[in-house]
């Protein structure tokens, strides 16, 4: 859709108010793990933000879900723990645009991100991400298709054995009689080297692979069933092999010749 020239002036004059533009400046000495900026009165606004407290994994789980609302868009700046060639601190620019939001909020925030980099110095943006759905496991199964094959990697976050676990896991869903004869064949052929580049190229490490017919199928105690499977605390018992069959009672017999006796 071609955006009228009213909107596109409306979202260039978009500017970064002076509160946020002092944030941007403060947050350069590392104390500051991420903030939460959005279009407020027709300005990138600071509306919050988070000190470091951990690791910028600890972090990132502890902060960011918090700093995202349903059907709200917004932007999110996050410090990694790397630093660029210049010293200064990576960042992370999250692009949060749920799929509900209305349209014409999730076009002012695409046309406004440029402005935001701008801002804050595109140099130390080092990585950007895009997101317009939360995933848990609870929601995992509707992400399923009914009709069509789907290849899904899904970070599965749960305890074991009192441990805090992160398990990446291959989904891989192929609907029972749905799908045609053309379609079974190229998912099914394009599965191994996909999970080659997944795990050689990009690096994951996938710690289970599955086949499912339905989405229903994914539920928390067949992750866990799959990822850790009960262990069989009792040997078997095996009963003791038995002697040969019973031939009867030893007979003791005479030779008249040699006048030995034998045992038979």
């Amino acid at each position: 859709m071609k955006r009228s020239e009213d909107e596109e002036k409306e979202n260039d004059d978009k500017e970064t108010n002076e509160e946020l533009k002092k944030f941007f400046g403060k947050c350069r000495d590392g104390k500051i793990r991420a903030m939460k900026i959005a279009i407020e009165n027709e300005q990138l606004s600071l509306v919050n933000y988070k000190e470091k407290k951990g690791s910028w994994e600890s972090d990132y789980e502890k902060f960011v879900p918090g700093l995202v609302e349903a059907a709200q868009p917004t932007f999110i700046l996050f410090r990694l723990d790397t630093k660029s060639e210049t010293t200064a601190y990576d960042w992370l620019l999250i692009s949060w645009s749920p799929d509900d939001s209305p349209v014409r909020q999730k076009m002012l925030y695409a046309s406004t991100k440029a402005t935001l980099k701008q801002e804050f110095g595109s140099g130390q943006i080092s990585e950007e991400l895009h997101a317009t759905v939360e995933v848990s496991l609870s929601g995992l199964p509707s992400l399923v298709p009914s009709q069509n094959a789907r290849y899904h990697l899904f970070n599965f976050k749960h305890t074991h054995e009192g441990d805090v676990l992160e398990s990446i896991v291959f989904i891989y869903s192929m609907p029972g009689d749905c799908c045609s004869v053309k379609e079974k064949m190229l998912y099914s052929s394009c599965k191994a080297p996909l999970l080659e580049t997944i795990t050689s190229s990009i690096g994951l490490q996938v710690e289970k692979r599955l086949e499912i017919d339905s989405g229903s199928e994914l539920t928390e105690d067949y992750l866990q069933d799959e990822l850790h499977p009960k262990k069989c605390l009792h040997r078997p018992k095996f009963d003791k092999p038995k002697g040969p069959p019973n031939r009867g009672a030893r007979r003791i017999t005479k030779d008249e010749k040699s006048r030995h006796c034998s045992i038979s």
